[in-house]
């Protein structure tokens, strides 16, 4: 039962970094340009 929490714990902070990255690195919001 233990390994239930940590394994939905570590890809949710992984998945966040992950996604914040490409974002914020590719034009996406071409409104404001």
């Amino acid at each position: 039962q233990k390994t239930t929490p940590v394994q939905g714990r570590q890809p949710l902070p992984a998945h966040r970094p992950l996604h914040a990255r490409p974002e914020r690195r590719k034009p996406q919001p071409p409104c404001q340009g």
